[in-house]
């Protein structure tokens, strides 16, 4: 009998906290603006791309840095990107390391654009070109991934959760 006591007396103490919280917390929930998808498409053809090839994440620390996390899921196998982010419309603003995938075409970069880069208001996307290995020769076809553009968040907890 105590059991159901305090199983009550928890479910009214939650309850209002739940409340609280209301719908406004589920919408920020699902806002996915900060982490726009990757096609396998280049800057000119991603506004009509319906493949999905991975996602970056796009958020401002607090110090106004843009952290991007890069992650690819369907590249080309053991393929080196070289990673870019691009301000709308197509303009490179800022130029990273290689993400390299490996042999199931996955991989993962960190990348921290200083606030200085980053054009007031400016939509920005993230876009990998395949480095043409030596061996290729100068014709070798390029695989170019290109993200959605969005708006940064502001003021996220990025900084402070280690990302």
């Amino acid at each position: 009998m105590k059991r159901n006591h305090l199983v009550v007396a928890a479910i009214a103490l939650l309850a209002p906290l739940a409340l609280s919280l209301g719908p406004a917390s589920l919408v920020s929930a699902k806002d996915t603006n900060h982490k726009p998808a990757l096609h396998d498409a280049d800057c000119a053809h991603v506004a009509t791309a319906t493949d999905v090839v991975g996602f970056a994440v796009l958020e401002m620390d607090v110090s106004g840095t843009l952290q991007v996390e890069v992650s690819v899921k369907h590249g080309l196998p053991r393929t080196e990107y070289k990673v870019f982010v691009l301000a709308d419309p197509c303009t490179i603003i800022f130029t990273g390391d290689n993400l390299t995938t490996n042999k199931k075409g996955k991989g993962n970069e960190h990348l921290m654009v200083p606030t200085a880069s980053i054009p007031v208001n400016a939509k920005v996307a993230v876009q990998l070109v395949s480095v043409p290995s030596a061996t290729a020769g100068p014709a070798a076809v390029t695989d170019t991934i290109t993200s959605d553009f969005v708006t940064p968040q502001q003021g996220s907890d990025a900084a402070e959760s280690g990302f």
